[in-house]
């Protein structure tokens, strides 16, 4: 609860020339990347988006957790129920029974 898996980093052109080819493979491979993939990308030829996780969210953004959304909505919806229960029992403690008259057998 409480993680974003749903993300996106940017690993942008200059960052990449500030790696040597090494430091930029393992960046990838470390990001998920298949070894082989990371190893045929050409370094510093474009912006390349990695689809990372977990986190807390976009960076400069509003936290996007659609678990915690989720988990939010169970537990709201657990406290409710409880409560009409709780309720609920409290008046039916509360309603008087009338007395029952006790049973006559036929002789």
């Amino acid at each position: 609860m409480g993680v974003d898996r749903h993300m996106e980093e940017i690993l942008r052109v200059a960052d990449q020339q500030a790696m040597s080819e090494e430091a930029f493979v393992a960046f990838l491979i470390d990001r998920g990347y298949p070894e082989h993939d990371a190893r045929s990308l050409k370094k510093a030829k474009q912006d390349i988006i990695l689809h990372t996780g977990p986190h807390l969210g976009g960076f400069n953004e509003r936290v996007s957790v659609p678990e915690l959304i989720d988990a939010v909505s169970a537990m709201s919806a657990s406290c409710i129920a409880g409560k009409y229960a709780m309720q609920s029992q409290e008046a039916s403690d509360s309603v008087p029974v009338p007395p029952q008259r006790p049973r006559t057998v036929p002789a």
